[in-house]
Formats: structure tokens, C-alpha cells, sequence
């Protein structure tokens, strides 16, 4: 299942949240230097906390990370998840299987950066987004499939990006008038669909 929240924290907000967060995430978003990053951090951990409860009743949890970085739950085996944020909002995977999340908005990738593309896309792709007619928009859509990829496999952007895309990992895809995101598995589930969350995530 994958869930997608457009509730940014306000200042107010913000600040109640943070009191509510565990201490580990504390931590993990005292990293951040701009406020706006802790606030999506603080978005992207309470909309988990949503999915992990209605999805399997978990209210509590931990992480642990695997070796290049990907986080897991502790004592949750057989349970997985990634989380993405972008400045329009947040979307999380929660599945049965390993399962990779990312969502970028539209804005990013506009005007068109060719030579971006170029490290990033294969020669058929550019090609495909250069005769769109809208390439900013496809080539948001296609970083998403390509970052979903590189967080399912959990090595991230260091794996590289020009042909991570295979027949061996299936994508879903939702798009909204602001955004783009993808979820990538090794196999469909019936049940790995978008849903839009209605209810507030922060209370």
C-alpha cells in the first residue's frame, strides 16, 4: 500500500509534533539544517506511523539500517517499508515485500536540464523525453521510477541511474497537478495501490 500525504507541518504544528516524535527521530531530524526539512521529516514519520497502524496495528517501532543506509523495522521481520519526501508532500510504502517509494515535484525539473537528463538517462530515454512535448514533466515522472528503483535495491543513487530500469522491477505510478511518484517492487501485489490520505496525520 502506498500512502501520500499533502499535510506539511505549519511552525505551530511543527513544534507540537516534534514533543510527540520518539527520541531516535528527534535526533534524526535535528539533523537537518532548514526548517522546512524538519518539518517533512516530522510529515514523513507521523504518515509511517499511520500506514504501519492501519496497515498491520503497529504503533510502536524502531529502525534499524542496512548497510548502505536503507532503514528497516526492528522486530517487524517480513514487514517493509520506505518513506519519500518532496516540498508538496510525502508519501510512504508500506509492503510484504522489499518495496522502494520516491516522489519529486514537477518544479524541480523545470526548465528542462538537458545535461542533467544526459547523467541520468540512457540514449533511448532522452530521445523519448525530447520529442514529449512536455519533457520537464515525463523526465520528473521517469527520475521517480529511477529513484524508486535505487531504494528498493537499498543502495541508493550510488548504483547508478542510466539503467537500473529492468523487466525484473515493476512500477507504480501516480501523478498529481504537482507531483510525481513511483513505487518500486519485484513483483505486483493486488494490493500495493495509491491512496490518498484524507485524514490528518498530525493531530
Amino acid at each position: 500500500m502506498i500512502y501520500i500525504s499533502e499535510e506539511i507541518p505549519t511552525d505551530l504544528q511543527y513544534f507540537d509534533a516534534y514533543q510527540k516524535l520518539p527520541i531516535w527521530r528527534r535526533e534524526k531530524c535535528g539533523r537537518f539544517s532548514g526548517m522546512r526539512d524538519k518539518k517533512l521529516c516530522v510529515a514523513a514519520f507521523f504518515l509511517l506511523s499511520y500506514s504501519l497502524e492501519k496497515e498491520y496495528g503497529i504503533r510502536e517501532f524502531e529502525f534499524g539500517y542496512g548497510e548502505f543506509g536503507k532503514p528497516y523495522l526492528l522486530g517487524h521481520d517480513g514487514i517493509f517499508f520506505n518513506i519519500s519526501h518532496c516540498g508538496a508532500g510525502v508519501a510512504c510504502a508500506v509492503s510484504s515485500a522489499e518495496i522502494g517509494v520516491d516522489i519529486e515535484e514537477y518544479r524541480r525539473f523545470s526548465p528542462f536540464n538537458l545535461r542533467l537528463a544526459q547523467t541520468i538517462c540512457n540514449e533511448n530515454e532522452l530521445t523519448i523525453l525530447q520529442e514529449s512535448g512536455q519533457a520537464e514533466i515525463e523526465f520528473c515522472k521517469l527520475f521517480t521510477k529511477k529513484e524508486s528503483a535505487a531504494k528498493l535495491i537499498g543502495k541508493g543513487l550510488g548504483c547508478g541511474l542510466k539503467n537500473i530500469l529492468s523487466e525484473k522491477i515493476v512500477h507504480k505510478l501516480y501523478s498529481s497537478e504537482k507531483y510525481s511518484v513511483s513505487a518500486a517492487a519485484y513483483f505486483a501485489e493486488e494490493n500495493q495501490r495509491f491512496y490518498k490520505v484524507v485524514e490528518k496525520i498530525l493531530n
